[in-house]
């Protein structure tokens, strides 16, 4: 109210700016400008009359409506209230949405019928549970989020879509939307709920999403390349082949226009091709290229389309498929059949072609001149028109196979030229159309006359191949076994096996000539009675095969016993025997000297063949090859045991050189070293020292004459044991003190052979020399003692001792040492250090 009359006040104020104006200016002419004064004050005047004469007349007619306001507001604000809530509660009921109102805590308070249509419970079942309950769990944790923000005051309202389990099991999609009511303290009192089953738009929008999804899988796996441009020629959409082919990501494409992309001449290209589209506005077929590093340039068949939306605005679509392989592929179909031509024409071979029904199509050049046709006198023939009864019957059954079996198929078919027959391979094969019916049958004829003659006569080349093939065979196997067997006799017996099999003999004998006795011996024999080998046993220069073959030093055939005259005196023992037939082939060593011979035996007449006899020859010769090896072997054998003898007695001279004289030597050198020293203080001592060298002496040269006279140096008997070694430990006990303490099991001789013994004495002396000479020892332990099993003996001083892997420790004397350990069957310990002394250990068996 209090707007309208500042309204009409400015209007009144200015109707009378422009009535003063007005009337100035028919009254006074220029007194506006001269007495601006006197017009704005009566300006104010009209607009202050103005006002006063409005509100005269408004004024009572306010009063009387103020007046009259209470009473007509308070039944008017009943009247109100109750027509609300009925409205509003038929509102709430019959609302087609779904309404609730809601407690704070979650529990329906008031659903209206709606809201239970949409979730299938009944108004009793809603009130008395929360909206918790049939909410999906997965939205239930957003809902409640947005319910904390409102109480909190964060928010007074949110929507949300969610789902809300319907009472038949299945989801329902609902749009929710919430508000909060409060007291008039402000405190929270209930929620008002809008439920809007969007159920059906869910389920559009996925199948709207699957079908994007599945056009765009679509798009991208489509082999072709897709584009959208708009019409201004910038690109909008490119599928994925269009990204890997180009290399390019569809970020470097949206945008973009083609001079953006390509050179001038390729952009112009696709430009002129978009305006046709466009202009016509129709769907175009163009050939476009690209550049292409491998091939320089690719081809492209490019379908164009123009697009419309809802608004009418036109976009540019394209398809372009890779022609390239396409049109080299026709180039190649285009070649391939003029070289077909070609071949067809010149080609040696015949060619032909016929339909299903054996109808013929077509024929080449060289059919034509085998057979004096042309192509159109055959076409539409059958064989029966062209070729006898017999061949056409022959041809039709081939082509009849290979129809059956749908496979090419060689066969071998015999045609009459002018020359006689002649034999061809027919390489007969089926026709299929673009569809893959089968509507012919195509052949390709090579003449094999000559090739089957040279092939009859490499069969038989092949044969004597083959069996040339096993001959050689069973030479590698005699090879093998020649070097892997040490017995002759096996292997003579496989000789004779192999031979009696090549030349399909019944009977065979392998002889050896005896030097001595000048005559054949029987080593090896199949198929022979006792009559027999008694009657062959030793054989000399006479009537029989082998002994003409001795004689002769050449093989003997005899093709029929009965007949030979010179066999006569054997006829009786081959009859009994079984032969009639029989060869002798000797053996000889590689300077001819007859080893042996060979025979066969044959039940009935019979001459082995010139292959079989060569082939013996060779087995022969492996034979021959197998006695010198053997008897060469048998003499290299004997030779390496004399030599084996002598080098043992060789090792065995050298340690007893080395063990006994030597060391005797050596210990009778310190003897004479000491009497150097004595002859002044103690002539006496000197002279008995002297004499103990001499002794010395005179027992080392015994020994030497007892070895030269009889191979081998003087024995100790096992009783004198215990001497022997008393007196080794007394030669070599040095003048300088040195303990050497004995811990001696007497009974030990009798375990103990001479050379045994001997071994103990030997090791025991190189043992102590060994302690003189270097350790530097003051006390000796000697230990020789039974234990378990057999003897121990050991020698232990507390010298300066040795690192056992040093070069030095490889000397003769260990070697020794070990040498005789291992002839006692002995486990041999040293156990030496650096400053920690010296320990032998010898244990020795008693059970040997």
């Amino acid at each position: 109210m209090n707007m309208s009359l500042y309204l009409i006040a400015w209007i009144a104020i200015l109707l009378a700016f422009y009535t003063c104006l007005l009337l100035g200016e028919l009254l006074f002419g220029q007194i506006i400008r001269e007495y601006a004064v006197v017009a704005v004050l009566t300006m104010s005047a009209v607009a202050l009359i103005l006002i006063l004469v409005l509100n005269k007349v408004r004024i009572p007619t306010r009063i009387r409506a103020i007046q009259a306001r209470p009473r007509a507001n308070q039944q008017s604000s009943e009247d109100a209230l109750s027509g609300d809530h009925e409205r509003l509660s038929s509102a709430f009921q019959h609302a087609t949405i779904g309404m609730a109102l809601v407690g704070v805590d979650g529990q329906w308070l008031k659903v209206n019928a709606a809201l239970r249509k949409i979730v299938g419970y009944t108004e009793a079942e809603l009130l008395s549970t929360t909206f918790q309950a049939i909410t999906h769990p997965d939205d239930l944790d957003a809902d409640l989020a947005f319910v904390r923000q409102m109480l909190n005051g964060e928010i007074c309202s949110y929507q949300l879509e969610k789902r809300y389990f319907h009472k038949q099991g299945h989801l329902v999609w609902i749009l929710l939307s919430v508000s909060l009511v409060h007291d008039s303290k402000g405190r929270a009192r209930y929620f008002i709920s809008q439920i809007q089953d969007i159920t059906a738009r869910k389920h559009s929008e996925i199948a709207l999403r699957e079908s994007e999804r599945h056009y765009q899988a679509f798009m991208d796996n489509s082999p072709s390349l897709a584009f959208m441009k708009d019409s201004q020629g910038r690109y909008l959409y490119v599928n994925k082949r269009m990204e890997e082919h180009f290399q390019k990501p569809a970020e470097l494409w949206i945008g973009k226009t083609d001079h953006d992309l390509w050179s001038a001449e390729v952009a112009e290209q696709f430009c002129r091709h978009d305006r046709e589209c466009l202009t016509a506005l129709t769907v175009i077929d163009r050939i476009e290229t690209t550049p292409d590093v491998h091939l320089g340039v690719r081809e492209w068949a490019v379908c164009k389309f123009p697009i419309q939306d809802a608004s009418g605005q036109i976009y540019l679509g394209g398809v372009a498929v890779d022609i390239t392989e396409r049109k080299q592929a026709a180039k190649a179909l285009f070649d391939s059949e003029s070289r077909l031509q070609a071949i067809m024409a010149n080609t040696p071979n015949m060619v032909f072609l016929k339909d299903i029904g054996g109808r013929y199509l077509l024929i080449n050049r060289q059919f034509e001149k085998t057979f004096h046709v042309t192509a159109a006198e055959v076409a539409g023939k059958t064989d029966e028109e062209i070729f006898s009864a017999d061949q056409a019957a022959a041809f039709q059954a081939n082509d009849r196979q290979v129809l059956e079996m749908g496979k090419a198929m060689p066969f071998e078919e015999v045609a009459l030229h002018d020359d006689g027959p002649h034999t061809s391979v027919v390489y007969k094969f089926p026709l299929h159309a673009m569809d893959g019916a089968l509507y012919g049958i195509g052949g390709i004829t090579a003449d094999i006359t000559e090739r089957k003659r040279v092939e009859n006569e490499l069969l038989a080349v092949k044969e004597d191949l083959a069996n040339e093939l096993m001959a050689m065979s069973r030479l590698h196997e005699f090879s093998t076994r020649l070097v892997t067997t040490t017995a002759l006799q096996p292997l003579l017996q496989e000789v004779l096996t192999a031979t009696m099999s090549l030349q399909d003999a019944h009977f065979g004998n392998v002889q050896l000539y005896n030097p001595q006795s000048r005559a054949l011996e029987i080593v090896a024999q199949h198929g022979f009675q006792q009559d027999f080998l008694q009657h062959f046993a030793s054989v000399h220069e006479d009537c029989s095969a082998c002994g003409r073959a001795l004689h002769r030093m050449q093989r003997v055939i005899i093709e029929d016993v009965l007949t030979d005259p010179d066999f006569e005196p054997h006829r009786p023992i081959a009859l009994s025997a079984g032969f009639r037939a029989v060869q002798s082939t000797p053996l000889f060593s590689r300077n001819g000297e007859l080893l042996g011979v060979i025979s066969t035996h044959f039940r009935h007449v019979h001459r082995p063949s010139d292959r079989e006899l060569r082939i013996t020859d060779l087995y022969a010769r492996q034979a021959a090859e197998m006695i010198e090896r053997k008897r060469a072997e048998e003499t290299l054998r004997s030779s390496e045991g004399r030599l084996r003898h002598a080098l043992e007695a060789r090792e065995q001279l050298s340690q007893d050189l080395h063990d006994h004289v030597i060391q005797s030597i050596y210990a009778i050198g310190m003897t004479l070293e000491t009497c150097r020293y004595l002859i002044d203080q103690d002539p006496a001592g000197a002279s008995q020292r002297a004499q103990r060298a001499i002794d010395g002496l005179n027992d080392v040269i015994r020994q030497l004459r007892n070895y030269i006279e009889w191979g081998r140096l003087t024995t100790i008997p096992a009783k004198r044991f215990h001497e022997a070694f008393d007196e080794v430990i007394l030669a070599m006990k040095p003048e300088q003190p040195l303990n050497i303490r004995q811990t001696i099991d007497l009974s030990i001789s009798a375990l103990l052979t001479e050379d045994e013994t001997m071994h103990v004495l030997h090791i025991l002396r190189e043992a102590l020399s060994n302690t003189v000479r270097h350790a530097k020892a003051k006390t000796v332990d000697v230990v020789l003692q039974q234990e378990v099993g057999g003897l121990r003996f050991e020698v232990k001083d507390d010298g300066v001792g040795f690192d056992p892997a040093s070069v030095q420790s490889h000397g003769w004397g260990l070697r020794n040492i070990a040498s005789r350990a291992g002839k006692l069957h002995a486990e041999l310990k040293i156990i030496a250090a650096q400053g920690v002394g010296t320990q032998l250990i010898l244990h020795i068996p008693t059970i040997r």
